[in-house]
């Protein structure tokens, strides 16, 4: 067998807490001070885009639950409605990237700002809360996808994955969350190296149209019956195709603008 790229290794605690926790923890507050970095760049008032970091916060956890439970949860919560506001029983990126984006234009809207500007700042923000949290996933291995021969693999040992518990030795997994780890640690340096060069709205569309794809193609690598599927794709995947229409209508927006 070919050695894996990476080591298994794992971190469930950190002190009083689950170490996804602080790293959750870490992608809010990190995200967010990244973000009023950014809106100085654009020159964008500093109050109002901290009042937008708040409310994103909420509401970003908000969606992750809710489009969670609607997209996999929605069974038991027919039998048991307090699934809907227990927010620890489950979150989707992509939950939190709608109610996102529809805070952001909301937010502009209301406070009369350049939705392009601010949109660009939310995208640079994002990116590094991006990183983070993926941190917290590749340490607690909690998006473990189906069996690979390839070499950036990772070999549980017996009993490590959670999901083949009948497993008699070491065995060779993808981790989605390490996968997504690179992808988001290239994406995010990528996008603050180029943002300064890119008009205005700029960022925001080339980091969804350099994410959604990437993400769509990972998703196939899950294991099957970790997710439900809707019409043979995951939540997250639908969320892609979403993300990618959203993207283009802006690419389209800043064509006219500019």
């Amino acid at each position: 067998m070919i050695a894996a790229a990476l080591p298994y290794f794992v971190v469930y605690r950190i002190g009083p807490l689950p170490s996804y926790a602080w790293l959750l923890l870490a992608a809010v507050a990190l995200g967010s001070l990244a973000m009023l970095h950014a809106s100085r760049r654009y020159q964008l008032p500093i109050a109002d885009m901290a009042g937008l970091a708040g409310v994103l916060v909420v509401a970003s956890f908000v969606g992750a639950h809710v489009f969670d439970v609607a997209a996999n949860q929605l069974d038991e919560a027919r039998e048991h409605g307090a699934v809907w506001w227990q927010l620890w029983t489950g979150i989707s990126l992509f939950g939190a990237l709608g109610a996102i984006a529809l805070v952001t234009i909301v937010w502009t809207r209301a406070r009369k700002l350049p939705l392009a500007k601010v949109a660009d700042c939310v995208a640079l923000g994002w990116l590094v809360a991006l990183v983070i949290g993926r941190i917290g996933c590749a340490l607690v291995h909690d998006h473990v996808g189906g069996p690979t021969a390839l070499p950036f693999g990772i070999d549980f040992p017996r009993g490590a994955a959670w999901r083949y518990p009948d497993a008699t030795g070491p065995l060779r997994l993808h981790d989605l969350g390490v996968d997504e780890l690179f992808v988001a640690i290239v994406l995010c340096g990528v996008m603050w190296t180029i943002a300064r060069r890119l008009k205005p709205g700029l960022t925001a569309v080339v980091t969804a149209l350099a994410y959604a794809p990437i993400r769509f193609a990972l998703d196939f690598l899950r294991d099957p019956e970790s997710d439900l599927h809707h019409a043979g794709l995951t939540a997250a995947q639908w969320g892609c195709i979403a993300m990618t229409a959203l993207a283009i209508h802006g690419a389209v927006r800043c064509r006219q603008v500019h």
